[in-house]
């Protein structure tokens, strides 16, 4: 194909990151872009740090305080891990959250959530998916690694 002379590149990217997420996203130029699928496939790995004692309208720190929670009874990480890895192990069901980049009827759920039709909002049917998770670390506080990568500020 070519537009003025010039050949025309076939570019496309494998996913969309989160807008607060930090990563790589992968691109793929030419021929690559029929490949983009299979450079995706396998396992990923997340960092995330989280604060306690609130929820938010979009369930992550952007969204508006909704409910705040006691958490006194955290006394360690040790009781966090307690509660935390026997139920995000394993193979669980998920609901993505309405503010995630997942697509239904060709719209990313965040587009919905933000679109400002609360009709639209509340009749979005959000499917189920399997996901397995390997393994649960947690942390007192961030390696150095993982901050000098950029993944976090």
């Amino acid at each position: 194909m070519r537009k003025r002379g010039k050949p025309v590149m076939k570019v496309g990217h494998g996913g969309t990151l989160d807008p607060l997420a930090s990563g790589v996203l992968v691109l793929g130029i030419g021929k690559g872009t029929s490949k983009l699928q299979s450079y995706l496939e396998g396992d990923k790995q997340y960092t995330a740090m989280v604060e306690l004692g609130y929820e938010t309208t979009t369930l992550d720190a952007e969204g508006e305080i909704v409910k705040t929670m006691d958490w006194n009874h955290v006394t360690s990480i040790d009781s966090i891990r307690e509660m935390v890895v026997p139920k995000f192990t394993g193979k669980i069901q998920q609901v993505p959250p309405l503010y995630s980049a997942i697509r239904v009827d060709g719209k990313r759920l965040y587009e919905i959530a933000r679109g400002g039709d609360e009709k639209e909002v509340e009749d979005v049917e959000i499917p189920m998916r399997d996901v397995e998770v390997y393994k649960v670390e947690m942390e007192n506080s961030l390696s150095e690694s993982v901050i000098q990568s950029g993944v976090v500020d």
